[in-house]
This record gives C-alpha cells, sequence and structure tokens, in this order.
C-alpha cells in the first residue's frame, strides 16, 4: 500500500489497527499545517482513501502535532496558535466538526507575545501531554478537556490573568543544584556498579582458580589412585596365576607319585605271589614226604 501526496513533509505520525477487519488508518501532520488521514482495507487490491484537512483560517490553525486518545475514538491535534482541538475518529469529512481547548496561550497579553505553538503532544488514559514552542511542558486532565472545550470550532477562552496560575515556579539555580546532584548521584552508582561488577569479577575468577586447582589435585589423586589400583590388580592376577600354576604342578607330581606307587605294590605284590607259590610248592613237598 502507497499513498503519496506530493510536495508535503510530515513531522507527526499516528496510526490505529485496533479494527477487527485488518483494516489500517494512519494520520500525519504535515510542514505547511495540513491533516491528512489515509484508510486501507488491507487487502492489496484496494486502493488508500486520502483527506486532507487545511484551510482552518489563520496560520495561528495550522495543525503542528497529532495523537490518538487511548481508547481510539478522539484525534488528539496541536495547533501553531497554541490550542488543542479535538476531533472525532476516524475523520469523517473534509472539513469535519472540532472541539477546541487553549492549552499554551491565552490571546496576545500586555507584553505583545503571541501565541505559542505546540511542537509534541501525546495521551494517556487520563492525561494529555503537550509540548510548546518555548520550552514549556504542559499537563492537563483529559476530563477537563473534554468539559472546558466546545463544539462548532469555538473554544472556552479563559481570563487571561489566571494564564499559567496553576504553574509552580523553579528556581533555576535550585533546578541546576538539583541536576547536578543527580549527575552526582548517577555517577556514585555508576562507580558503585563498576566496583561491584569488578568485585564479582574478581571473586568469579578467584573462584574459578581455586576450582581448577581443586580440580587438578583431585585429577591426580584419582590417577595415582587409579595406578595403585592397576598394580594390585596385576598382583592379584600374578599370585592366581602361580596358584593355578602350583595346583598344576601338584596335580601332575601327585599323579606321577600315585603312579610310582602304584607300581611299586604291583611289583612287591607280584614278588610276594612268587614267593608264597614257592613255599607253597615246597610245603607240598614236604607233605608228600611225610605221608609216605
Amino acid at each position: 500500500m502507497n499513498a503519496l501526496v506530493r510536495g508535503t513533509n510530515y513531522g507527526s505520525l499516528v496510526v490505529d489497527n485496533s479494527s477487527t477487519d485488518h483494516s489500517i488508518r494512519a494520520a500525519a501532520c504535515s510542514a505547511n499545517g495540513i491533516l491528512s488521514e489515509v484508510a486501507w482495507s488491507g487487502n492489496a487490491k484496494d486502493v488508500p482513501t486520502v483527506k486532507q484537512l487545511s484551510g482552518f483560517g489563520s496560520q495561528f490553525d495550522k495543525i503542528t502535532a497529532a495523537c490518538l486518545s487511548v481508547d481510539k475514538k478522539t484525534l488528539y491535534a496541536g495547533t501553531a496558535g497554541g490550542c488543542i482541538r479535538l476531533f472525532d475518529w476516524p475523520i469523517c469529512s473534509d472539513k469535519p466538526p472540532f472541539r477546541e481547548y487553549m492549552a499554551h496561550h491565552v490571546g496576545n497579553d500586555a507584553s505583545g507575545a503571541g501565541p505559542v505553538g505546540i511542537t509534541g503532544i501525546r495521551a494517556t488514559k487520563h492525561y494529555l501531554i503537550t509540548t510548546g514552542s518555548d520550552g514549556s511542558i504542559f499537563l492537563a486532565q483529559i476530563q477537563t478537556i473534554a468539559e472546558q472545550s466546545l463544539g462548532d470550532g469555538t473554544f472556552f477562552e479563559p481570563d487571561p490573568r489566571s494564564f499559567n496560575n496553576g504553574v509552580v515556579l523553579v528556581c533555576s539555580e535550585s533546578y541546576k543544584e538539583q541536576q547536578e546532584l543527580i549527575a552526582d548521584l548517577e555517577r556514585r552508582i555508576s562507580t558503585l556498579q563498576s566496583d561491584h561488577d569488578f568485585a564479582l569479577h574478581s571473586k568469579d575468577s578467584m573462584w574459578q582458580g581455586a576450582m581448577k586447582e581443586l580440580s587438578e589435585k583431585t585429577d591426580e589423586l584419582i590417577e595415582g589412585e587409579r595406578q595403585r589400583f592397576d598394580e594390585l590388580q596385576r598382583k592379584h592376577e600374578e599370585t592366581i596365576q602361580r596358584h593355578v600354576e602350583d595346583l598344576e604342578t601338584k596335580d601332575s607330581s601327585y599323579s606321577s607319585t600315585m603312579r610310582e606307587l602304584e607300581d611299586q605294590y604291583e611289583h612287591r605284590l607280584a614278588v610276594e605271589i612268587e614267593r608264597f607259590d614257592r613255599l607253597k610248592e615246597k610245603m607240598d613237598s614236604l607233605q608228600k614226604e611225610v605221608n609216605k
């Protein structure tokens, strides 16, 4: 979407995208005091509609700043003459009705000074804040503006003698002292914050070093215990191996010894049987001789 108004420079912009149908509506104030409203349905094929509000009268009627109310129902427009104009939002025509409230200056006073133009305007739920070309800042209740503003392009003009009646004057020296005090406090806060950050960084570095040293010592102890365990494991395996070998050796020796004993026993048994047989033969011979 592109809406172009040639030969115009904009300085203040308000946008309303609160509609449920995805449409977008915006208003912009140009340097020549013209207020332009652009409405777009949100469809790329649709052409945006543009309304321009101008020709309100003198140069003091030029709109210099604008903002929307919180409920998106009122457009507050500041003028070069220091007035606040209230338009129903969205704007209904090129010359919509409005209400006006005198904000920054009440006509021309005895000193001959002219109206103070509004350079900025913002709205909250209950207050409207405006800034003037003379460096002033005004804060007014929205309820008061609604009550004291009139329709049909007219406005309620208060008594010039009561202008700035609610303003609190501040001594410039006291203001400067407060500013210096605030700056000093900010410097002290910044210094304390820096010291605190440095202390935290130092503590963090110290604890990291201590943890690293402790971790290295722990790793050394673990490595020493691992080596000791490996050595004990090796000795244990060697002992088991020797024990198995001893058992195998003893078993082999036992078998050999048993075979030798068996052989000796069989040999002796054979010798005794042979001797017994010879003795028996002799006894039989003697018995025969006796019987004769």
